[in-house]
């Protein structure tokens, strides 16, 4: 598994309010949550995870998009 983005990480060792957006209240909880589990030790691991994870995201969303622009 590759390292976290350096950003995560510090998403990760901070208490951070969730957004008023929604896309961005699901990502801000959802990391408020991890903070609570995994607490110092689990920073790098989590933020690798939360990495791929975006990183999937991505790739299945320009897929769709894809799909999409084939459809018309």
């Amino acid at each position: 598994m590759m390292r976290g983005i350096k950003v995560i990480e510090e998403l990760l060792s901070k208490r951070i309010k969730p957004c008023l957006d929604q896309s961005g209240f699901i990502i801000m909880f959802s990391l408020i949550k991890v903070i609570a589990v995994s607490g110092t030790h689990g920073k790098t691991t989590t933020s690798s995870l939360i990495t791929s994870y975006l990183k999937n995201l991505a790739i299945k969303s320009k897929l769709s998009n894809r799909r999409n622009a084939n459809w018309f």
